[in-house]
């Protein structure tokens, strides 16, 4: 178990004589460490990625490790903050854990998801180009905030989703990978540049499965979760006027019941 560590350089605005401040970090630290679990760089998920040659395009030869090891140390003196996962299934709270530590710390986290963007007045708003927390790492990770500081040392919080999930109406197997994919879908993310017409551009991007040097596993009551997704799944098709998908799966317990019972009888055969 590692222990957290708030920057002092980043949380030094935080610090008032004001009691009611004292108290309001005080609670949101305490939210924020009772709802993520720490993993050292010797669980086995960073096992697989020390010392599993896990995808071509990334092999673990001899020269690669070393060239890895300098910049690790490279950014270790240049007081960079290496990288450590906030791994969860979605809609599990990945975000309000990522804001309340940036409102704790002052300071940003990252993301694999080059969209995902939190304004000065700490708002989520879309990002037309993604800013990546690394000078050149332009396959990521990317700030979440581009008004705070990255953290000076330390390990920068970074949200990943890896695989095997789904966001809409998917078969059971498409939520079970080997390891190894698992782990490319952790390194896996997008970055966004903004266009001449103000749109924005996709790209899908993928950053060395060695920069991360710890992990924080986020879990969420499943059956919460299964709310959740209903919701999302809601949003999704009210948002393009799905009536259809709306009028028979309404917002409420009747509307998730029924589409739980379509989804169990669609997919019983497979499960």
């Amino acid at each position: 178990m590692a222990k957290i560590t708030l920057p002092s350089q980043c949380n030094s605005n935080e610090l008032s004589t004001s009691p009611k401040r004292i108290t309001t970090s005080r609670r949101l630290i305490a939210v924020a460490t009772s709802t993520i679990l720490f993993f050292s760089a010797t669980t086995c998920i960073i096992g697989i990625i020390k010392y599993r040659n896990v995808t071509n395009n990334h092999p673990a030869t001899p020269t690669n490790t070393a060239i890895r090891s300098s910049e690790r140390h490279r950014r270790h003196l240049a007081g960079l903050p290496g990288v450590a996962w906030l791994m969860s299934f979605p809609n599990s709270g990945t975000t309000y854990t990522e804001r309340l530590v940036e409102s704790v710390t002052q300071c940003t986290v990252a993301t694999n998801y080059g969209h995902e963007h939190v304004n000065d007045a700490g708002e989520l708003e879309p990002a037309l180009t993604s800013t990546p927390v690394f000078e050149g790492g332009k396959n990521g990770p990317f700030r979440l905030s581009t008004s705070k500081p990255i953290p000076p040392g330390g390990f920068i919080l970074t949200k990943t989703h890896c695989g095997g999930y789904c966001f809409s109406d998917c078969p059971p197997h498409w939520y079970i990978l080997p390891p190894a994919d698992y782990l490319q879908e952790c390194v896996r993310g997008a970055r966004f540049e903004e266009r001449e017409d103000g749109t924005s551009e996709r790209f899908w991007v993928q950053y060395d499965p060695v920069i991360p040097r710890r992990a924080v596993h986020l879990f969420r009551d499943p059956f919460d979760n299964v709310v959740s997704r209903f919701h999302h799944e809601y949003k999704t098709h009210d948002n393009v006027h799905d009536q259809g998908w709306v009028s028979r799966y309404t917002n409420g317990p009747e509307g998730f019941r029924a589409w739980c019972k379509d989804a169990d009888e669609r997919y019983k055969e497979q499960e």
